[in-house]
């Protein structure tokens, strides 16, 4: 897309003047009594000339952190200071928000796996072909906003591309510029289980984006029970850097001293069922063999011994202490690099 200026920004169905934002709502689908299922929007169309940012959160419906984090961001953003646009969506998976699910309900579909979505398809398909044609295809960059359920977990960014495919380096740049301490540079999924299946990987929003022009990344804020402080701060530092990368806003992103970048994720699981108590803290970096968990019963005698199965860093843990036999417990990023 051009970065040529234009008075005004039309984008689903809004017109927004130079210097100015507005707000509105993307039809994507209809309830069963024919009530519009609406996409919240804010679009901000900056005084000066730039690229187009697109911003996105709640792609996984019960994921809120992210909602804040865009929320505030906007609110700090001048339009007549800006370079540029900014379309953001604040809850894209309609249903799974409103039923408080990651899928959407409806047919029980991650939205993040079927981009860019089919307009004959099913109810997942069919909306993600209306948010990747209306807003995506607008963009020069995107960045979807996520964090990891209600689990605890380092935060970090997600290069959704691998290193062979188109634009990685674009997208691996904008990692880093987002700030984090943790990169996950791959294309695999945040849960080692999902590449069992590889087409689906190839369903989501980054991959489809950035390989076809448009580079995006998908920071992973920690996960919570409802809103976080500590978790929707760093979206919103993550954010604004993003920003001050694009040169949309005045400023040099701040960067930490050391970032780490992980090529793997391995899940640890447990053999026995019980109670989990962590000896080590997310962010701590374990050899293999090192014990980092005790499982005990429930009288709290230890019945089994958690291991590192690799030298790496605690990823993230469980939600909840308590895991079943071949629960996972934590996991480990493996083949750290250290920039």
């Amino acid at each position: 897309m051009s970065n040529r200026r234009t008075e005004t920004f039309q984008v689903a169905g809004m017109t927004i003047p130079r210097g100015s934002r507005g707000t509105g709502y993307l039809k994507v689908a209809e309830m069963q009594d024919g009530t519009p299922a609406n996409i919240p929007l804010v679009a901000v169309n900056g005084a000066q000339g730039g690229p187009t940012l697109y911003v996105e959160s709640c792609l996984d419906g019960a994921e809120l952190n992210p909602i804040a984090s865009v929320r505030r961001i906007l609110n700090e953003v001048d339009p007549v200071k800006l370079s540029g646009r900014i379309i953001a969506a604040l809850i894209v998976n309609f249903f799974g928000f409103h039923w408080k699910l990651q899928l959407n309900p409806l047919d029980n579909t991650n939205l993040n796996r079927v981009f860019p979505g089919n307009p004959a398809g099913g109810p997942s398909e069919r909306i993600a072909h209306i948010v990747f044609n209306e807003l995506v295809s607008k963009a020069n960059y995107v960045v979807d906003l996520h964090q990891t359920s209600s689990q605890p977990s380092v935060g970090a960014v997600h290069v959704r591309v691998g290193k062979d495919e188109p634009n990685h380096e674009k997208a691996f740049d904008l990692a880093r510029a987002f700030g984090a301490t943790y990169v996950v540079d791959e294309k695999g999924a945040m849960s080692p289980s999902d590449t069992r299946n590889p087409a689906s990987l190839e369903g989501r929003l980054i991959w489809v984006s950035t390989i076809r022009g448009i580079p995006g990344i998908t920071p992973e804020l920690s996960g919570s029970l409802g809103w976080n402080e500590e978790s929707i701060n760093f979206g919103v530092k993550g954010l604004r850097n993003v920003l001050k990368y694009l040169k949309m806003i005045n400023g040099t992103p701040e960067l930490p001293k050391r970032q780490y970048v992980t090529s793997k994720l391995v899940d640890v699981k447990a053999s026995r069922g019980g109670f989990v108590e962590y000896k080590a803290k997310l962010g701590d970096q374990i050899r293999s063999g090192d014990v980092f968990a005790v499982m005990t019963d429930v009288f709290g005698t230890p019945i089994e011994l958690i291991k590192s199965p690799d030298d790496g860093i605690l990823w993230r843990l469980s939600d909840y202490p308590m895991r079943s036999t071949g629960e996972r417990v934590a996991m480990i990023g493996t083949n750290i690099t250290e920039i």
